[in-house]
């Protein structure tokens, strides 16, 4: 039954197409034949027409759109600069926690260096991980709240690997050394260079865009959406729920692309 509800529209969709085309050649193949009168009234019907179908085929099935645009900015392959940050709230911090943090990642990763600057007593420290810069930093040491960053620049295809064979290895060996984090909190920013996929994107319902100031904001239950001209940025509670909000708003590429 749900299956039946889901492609309905998609066959009325299909048929109001092709009645459209069997008029559109029923016009022309009477163009010579008709009044001038006749051609202008059957003209006006026709775009009247083409202008329902295209509204309803939006209305209704706008996944097509969606997957299109999805295609177009795949194929396009935009560079991409990135910035995300998670943030752990924990009941306590054990005194040799960097110190376990940065064991722990010198044994997964061949390349990993205790930083330059590395001391017990500091809040903040500098990492490389395959050459990747990550910030590890100790804000509020009497709240203990601990959180990791890392700048990317990539390309729109690679975003996923990137996030979630580099980024997602570094913050699980982060996490780990926690005991339960009370509170994780993630923020994802992505801009597209000189590429702006959301304009024809059907997102939600929305007022009318202006194209030179595009600025969104959505609640969803993965967490929250901002959008402003070509920049995106997801905030949720974990990197799964930014990779489930990435599907649907194109924010990172995926490698099943109409997943």
């Amino acid at each position: 039954m749900d299956k039946i509800k889901k492609y309905t529209p998609l066959v009325l969709v299909i048929i109001a197409w092709i009645a459209f085309a069997v008029l559109s050649i029923n016009y022309i193949n009477s163009f010579k034949e008709s009044s001038n009168t006749s051609r202008v009234t059957s003209f006006i019907e026709l775009i009247g027409y083409f202008i329902f179908i295209c509204s309803y085929s939006y209305s209704h099935v706008n996944w097509i759109f969606t997957n299109w645009r999805k295609l177009i900015v795949y194929i396009a392959n935009p560079s991409v600069s990135w910035k995300i940050t998670t943030v752990y709230s924990v009941n306590q911090i054990n005194e040799n926690l960097t110190e376990d943090i940065f064991k722990d990642l010198s044994s997964k990763y061949s390349d990993f260096k205790f930083p330059n600057s590395y001391n017990k007593n500091l809040t903040k420290y500098e990492i490389s991980v395959n050459q990747n810069q990550y910030v590890l930093s100790i804000e509020n040491p009497d709240e203990y709240e601990v959180r990791i960053s890392s700048k990317y620049r990539t390309s729109y295809r690679n975003s996923l690997s990137d996030l979630y064979t580099t980024y997602s290895e570094v913050e699980g060996i982060i996490r780990s050394n926690f005991i339960h984090p009370t509170d994780v909190s993630c923020l994802l920013s992505i801009e597209l260079d000189d590429f702006n996929p959301f304009y024809k994107v059907y997102l939600n319902n929305f007022e009318k865009i202006d194209k030179l100031n595009f600025n969104m904001k959505y609640e969803l239950d993965e967490g929250t959406v901002f959008i402003k001209n070509n920049n995106i940025s997801i905030h949720s509670t974990s990197l799964a729920q930014i990779k489930s909000i990435s599907k649907e708003y194109i924010a990172i590429s995926n490698n099943n692309l109409f997943n």
